[in-house]
């Protein structure tokens, strides 16, 4: 079974003890009963015994297991948090060809969790993600060149990969689709494009599409300009959590976009954004003298 090596002096150590009278079949079995601990579905959720279901599984080389027991050292869920460890684990999953544990070694060299961000090695681990199949790998791999992460930017290429996934149903392209033609970045730009990918996008939920729905009407992208109908997005945006939909709302009413100056409402919406970390809320906050 594996232990947490702390016990034996070393917490930078998975050790393996193979029970001889099994012989690991059927393992996915212990990795399910593990999730379903993990999330509390079908149990009460245990993160303790959740590790121990998915250390059995993993006794037999379950890829699976092996990627969320890196998840639970990652997040310090029924074991003490432990980075090294996670990749360890991690990189054993990805090995056996496992997506998931693919892109959370990309998430934590790109968060830095060791230390500074690795743009080059979350890049890697991304493609291999995207070549193994992994829509999510595929996103995020595009996003490496939509941000310059671990390569020059270059719209061209990331533009392709993210109207292929949108058109796939993949919910968070949409949001850069239509970005990319609002903008005019590596597509001509195309306000009509531009609102039929955010509309998409709000079909899934996606309050990233709400709020610029938002922007194009506050600003008259494409459509007459119409305060009414961009505060009904924002809103629908804020209500979703977008920190930047209630920094939007509240210039409204800074402004008196909506009739009157309210500072009163403003600042009530600054706040909501700035409780969120929202820059530009922060800033007006600060410029308010609140």
């Amino acid at each position: 079974m594996i232990r947490n090596s702390k016990e034996q002096g070393n917490d930078n150590i998975v050790s393996f003890r193979l029970n001889p009278e099994w012989g690991g079949e059927n393992a996915e079995i212990f990795t399910n009963m593990g999730y379903a601990l993990e999330k509390g579905t079908l149990f009460e959720q245990d993160y303790e015994k959740a590790f121990q279901m998915y250390c059995i599984a993993a006794e037999a080389g379950e890829s699976q297991a092996l990627s969320n027991l890196g998840w639970l050292f990652q997040n310090g869920l029924g074991v003490e948090k432990n980075i090294s460890m996670a990749m360890k684990l991690y990189k054993l999953a990805a090995k056996a060809d496992c997506v998931t544990a693919m892109i959370n070694l990309g998430n934590i060299y790109e968060d830095g969790d060791l230390g500074e961000p690795d743009y080059k090695k979350c890049l890697k681990w991304y493609k291999k993600a995207a070549e193994s199949g992994s829509k999510i790998g595929l996103f995020n791999y595009a996003n490496c060149y939509h941000l310059g992460y671990g390569v020059q930017k270059n719209h061209k290429k990331a533009f392709p990969i993210f109207k292929q996934l949108a058109d796939e149903g993949y919910k968070d392209a949409n949001f850069y689709v239509g970005l990319y033609y609002q903008d005019g970045k590596g597509v001509k730009q195309d306000y009509k494009k531009a609102r039929k990918y955010y509309r998409l996008g709000t079909e899934q939920g996606d309050m990233l599409c709400y709020n610029q729905l938002g922007v194009m009407y506050a600003e008259g992208l494409g459509v007459k300009k119409d305060i009414c109908v961009a505060y009904d997005y924002y809103l629908k945006a804020a209500q979703l959590g977008d920190s930047l939909a209630y920094t939007n709302i509240a210039w409204f009413y800074e402004n008196g976009e909506l009739g009157e100056v309210d500072l009163d409402r403003a600042i009530e919406y600054y706040k909501k954004a700035a409780e969120q970390g929202e820059e530009n809320a922060i800033e007006a906050l600060k410029r308010l003298k609140i």
